[in-house]
């Protein structure tokens, strides 16, 4: 009878944790939009950095073949 009676405190523990645990990994709306937005202005700073890069990049390339070949 003990087994019993402590298998159901356990699914009771069990049950309340995970409820727990559900209620704290939901987000309102609005900070699931000021999530989003984040996430976003970061992707949009990443590619925008990464094109400055690349455009610099092929300048120099380009300006060290010039001069490499006016020499």
């Amino acid at each position: 009878m003990k087994t019993n009676e402590a298998d159901a405190k356990d699914e009771r523990l069990l049950s309340f944790s995970m409820n727990n645990v559900e209620g704290s990994f939901f987000f309102s709306e609005y900070e699931q939009s000021q999530f989003f937005y984040l996430f976003h202005s970061f992707i949009c700073f990443m590619e925008i950095g990464r094109t400055v890069v690349c455009n610099v990049v092929t300048i120099v390339s380009r300006a060290r073949a010039r001069y490499a070949i006016a020499e």
